[in-house]
């Protein structure tokens, strides 16, 4: 059964399957396209708990970071699109905004959770 774009989106958002492996997938794809996927907070948050419980390495989540910034097709959610794409960014970009550490990801989960914490 060939996977779809959607499926093969969802696992990238979900992190549930290693990102080389998705990336080839979805170089069998178009780049452009009118289908698209979400990114919610809480696709942020379960990356960072596993990587607080050494479930993935600070250079995982730094690579998934820069594919889900890279990609055309996964969109932020509405809700709280900013923060999202502050976190991605800084996930993406250590050597701009400092390496990721279990403290560094339980302040950003925080922030996640605090709803008074959502950019304009």
């Amino acid at each position: 059964m060939k996977e779809t774009r959607t499926i093969i989106l969802l696992s990238l958002v979900n992190f549930d399957k290693p990102i080389e492996e998705i990336n080839e997938k979805l170089s069998h794809f178009k780049w452009e396209t009118d289908d698209y996927l979400i990114l919610e907070a809480g696709h942020l948050k379960s990356v960072l708990l596993r990587y607080i419980s050494n479930q993935l390495a600070e250079k995982e989540v730094e690579t998934w970071a820069n594919t889900i910034e890279s990609r055309e097709d996964i969109e932020f959610s509405p809700k709280n699109e900013k923060q999202i794409k502050d976190v991605i960014n800084k996930l993406a970009n250590p050597f701009l905004e400092g390496p990721l550490t279990k403290k560094h990801a339980y302040e950003i989960l925080r922030e996640l959770n605090n709803p008074m914490n959502l950019s304009n």
